[in-house]
């Protein structure tokens, strides 16, 4: 719905958000792929602190925290790489 407003707005304000969204899926793979390639810790949600930097890197999530590893990281980054590209597809258009 954001991106419809932008696009109604101007161009401009279309390709700052479509961009905004972009860096967060890069974001997120990033994560992801640092999550693969550390060291796992097995953790539990309710034995750590989320508002703790030391646990940054194994959560995601703004208001509500979530371990990546109580999530289908196979499935969800598959999901996250096909918006990431109708992301790219989108900002090439409306530019």
């Amino acid at each position: 719905m954001n991106m419809l407003k932008r696009m109604e707005s101007s161009i401009n304000s279309f390709s700052m958000t479509v961009e905004k969204i972009h860096d967060k899926f890069a974001n997120l793979l990033a994560q992801i792929e640092k999550q693969f390639t550390g060291e796992f810790e097995q953790l539990s949600i309710e034995d750590i602190e989320v508002d703790a930097p030391e646990f940054e890197d194994f959560l995601i999530g703004n208001k509500v925290k979530v371990l990546l590893q109580d999530i289908d990281i196979d499935r969800w980054k598959q999901d996250l790489e096909e918006d990431r590209d109708l992301v790219i597809l989108l900002y090439t258009l409306g530019q």
